[in-house]
């Protein structure tokens, strides 16, 4: 393990450099695995698929946003949210994902990999 010397009043300075580094890490990571679990219709080619967007930064870099932003049917899909009648109320997937996949399966994985990801960041010189 390296260890580093910083005085009292630099701590927050490096932390939050790193904790930046961690953020965007995890949501390039995050949209990397929504793409891999993203469903390829045959019908349109795998639109859906290819239009995750890159993470958008805010909080000063403490938060990071995926979206599938430029699908109107990306919200059903994803979450189940303004379902066609003809869905009669219940969550449907050609592919067998279940609804809220994006959160249950990608954020998880992500969310299980912060740790090591966290310990190679501040274990850089």
């Amino acid at each position: 393990m390296a260890y580093r010397q910083i005085r009292i009043s630099q701590i927050s300075g490096y932390c939050g450099e790193k904790v930046e580094e961690l953020v965007k890490e995890s949501g390039v990571m995050l949209r990397n695995r929504l793409e891999e679990l993203s469903p390829t219709g045959k019908v349109n080619g795998g639109t859906f698929k290819s239009n995750w967007q890159p993470p958008v930064y805010v909080d000063k870099g403490l938060t990071a946003r995926v979206v599938n932003n430029t699908q109107n049917y990306a919200e059903v899909i994803t979450y189940g949210i303004n379902k066609p009648p003809s869905w009669r109320n219940q969550f449907r997937s050609r592919f067998g994902l279940p609804e809220g996949w994006p959160t249950l399966l990608a954020g998880k994985d992500v969310q299980n990999a912060i740790p090591s990801m966290w310990n190679r960041i501040v274990s850089k010189p």
